[in-house]
C-alpha cells in the first residue's frame, strides 16, 4: 500500500511540475510568434525629421505619410518650409512580420526595405548590396536589427521597431543609399522618438559638428555667439524672396521673417541663453547654422 501511494504522489508531484513548466516557458516565446510588432505607419498621419547631406552642409526636411484608403499603400512625400510636396514612393507594411515594402517612384517596382524577424547572422539587401546583422536588442522598448554596414553619421544601418530605418524609408530609390538619417518621428505630429546619434542634438544638428557657412557662399550671419540681436546679409545673387527662420534644438519654429532686400536684423529679446539654429531658405537654397545666444 506504501508503495501505491509512493507512486501515486510521484505521478502527482511531476504533473504538477510539467504543468507549471510549460505554463512558465509560455513568457519565454519569442515577440513575433505572438503579437504584432509596434506600428511606423500611424492610421492618421506619420511624419520624420529628416537630416541629409548637401555641399554646403546638413539640411533638414520632412517625410511625411498620406493614407489612401482605398489602396494598401501609403504616399510619401518629402515637405520643406516652402510648403512644396515631393512625390517620394508608396509603402505598405504588415505589422505582422515587421515587414514593409516599399515602391519606387521612377520604376515603380515593389522591394522590401525592412524586416523585423532578422536574427543574428542573417543578410539583408541594403540597395545593391548584401549586408549582415551583426546585433539585436531593445532600447526604449523597441527592437532593433543592426547591421554591419557602416554609414556617414558614424552609426550603422539600423531597422528600428515603430521607427523604421534609421536611413529612411527611402533609401532604396537611391544609390547614395545613406544619404538621409531620420533624428526623430511624430504620430500625429507628437513626437514619438528621438535619436541617440552623437551628431545630433534632440531632432536637430548638434551645433558643435554642424558644418559652419562660409563668406564665400554668400551668407554673413553676426555676431556669434550674439546677446539681443542678429545680423543677416546675403550677397545680391540671392533670390530676393529669402526667408529667415530660427529654431530650437527640437525643430520648434521661434522666428520667421523675409527678406525685403539682401540685409535683416532679427531681435532676440527675451530668448533664453542656449543654442538655436538660423535657416535661410529661398526656391534654390536651404542654408543653417548654429547660432549661440548668451545672457
Amino acid at each position: 500500500m506504501k508503495y501505491k501511494y509512493a507512486i501515486g504522489f510521484f505521478i502527482t508531484f511531476w504533473f504538477i511540475c510539467y504543468t507549471y513548466g510549460q505554463v512558465d516557458n509560455v513568457n519565454f516565446i519569442d515577440k513575433t510568434e505572438t503579437e504584432n510588432f509596434q506600428a511606423v505607419l500611424n492610421v492618421d498621419s506619420t511624419s520624420w525629421d529628416i537630416a541629409y547631406k548637401q555641399l554646403y552642409g546638413t539640411v533638414m526636411t520632412k517625410l511625411i505619410t498620406k493614407n489612401n484608403p482605398d489602396s494598401i499603400y501609403s504616399m510619401m512625400y518629402f515637405y520643406d518650409d516652402t510648403q512644396s510636396l515631393d512625390y517620394a514612393g508608396k509603402i505598405r507594411e504588415d505589422t505582422i512580420s515587421g515587414k514593409i515594402w516599399f515602391v519606387d517612384p521612377y520604376y515603380n517596382n515593389e522591394m522590401l526595405i525592412m524586416d523585423m524577424g532578422l536574427v543574428k547572422g542573417d543578410t539583408f539587401q541594403i540597395y545593391n548590396g548584401w549586408s549582415t546583422v551583426d546585433s539585436v536588442f531593445y532600447n526604449d522598448n523597441k527592437k532593433i536589427i543592426r547591421f554591419n554596414l557602416q554609414t556617414r553619421w558614424d552609426e550603422p544601418v539600423m531597422f528600428i521597431e515603430g521607427v523604421g530605418p534609421n536611413i529612411s524609408l527611402v533609401y532604396a530609390s537611391d544609390a547614395d543609399f545613406d544619404r538621409d538619417y531620420v533624428t526623430c518621428k511624430y504620430n500625429i505630429n507628437t513626437l514619438v522618438y528621438i535619436n541617440n546619434n552623437i551628431n545630433f542634438v534632440g531632432c536637430m544638428p548638434d551645433p558643435t559638428r554642424l558644418e559652419n557657412i562660409s563668406e564665400n557662399e554668400g551668407i554673413i550671419i553676426y555676431p556669434n555667439p550674439t546677446t539681443d540681436k542678429l545680423h543677416i546679409e546675403l550677397s545680391h545673387e540671392f533670390p530676393l524672396n529669402s526667408e529667415f527662420i530660427l529654431t530650437n534644438t527640437i525643430g520648434q519654429i521661434l522666428i520667421k521673417k523675409s527678406f525685403k532686400g539682401n540685409k535683416l536684423i532679427i531681435h532676440l529679446n527675451n530668448m533664453k541663453q542656449g543654442t538655436y539654429f538660423a535657416t535661410i531658405i529661398n526656391e534654390q537654397y536651404t542654408f543653417n547654422q548654429a547660432i549661440m545666444i548668451s545672457n
